[in-house]
């Protein structure tokens, strides 16, 4: 009868030791799909992190380019301005010089005129 109490408790302690084997391999596990869990997740938000940067700074490109077309659109109206006025104070000068030609020769002929 104490040989079998003996088995029965012998029995009963490797039933349990193997349990407690079995219960930390599981939590070995758990713990290994847990980290690899928390991986993947990392690199998917590393990954969302990254596509988000890559929009924001096309984004800001996008506005930097479109801020230097209108730069370069306003400094092309402005020399084209430029331009014009001077070009316009030419004319005007042109035809302030036409006007003293015409009058001296008026004058010139008048004093010919004169002379006769």
């Amino acid at each position: 009868r104490m040989a079998t109490e003996m088995e029965e408790r012998n029995r009963k302690r490797e039933e349990y030791e193997a349990l407690k084997i079995e219960l930390a391999m599981a939590e070995m596990d758990e713990k290994q799909r847990q980290e690899e869990k928390s991986l993947l997740e990392k690199r998917l938000k590393e990954r969302e992190d990254y596509k988000l940067q890559m929009k924001i700074m096309l984004k800001e490109k996008q506005e930097r380019d479109e801020r230097r077309k209108h730069e370069e659109e306003d400094y092309r109206k402005m020399l084209l301005q430029q331009l014009a006025e001077r070009d316009k104070l030419d004319q005007i000068n042109a035809q302030k010089a036409r006007m003293k030609r015409d009058e001296h020769n008026r004058e010139v002929q008048k004093l010919l005129d004169e002379r006769k």
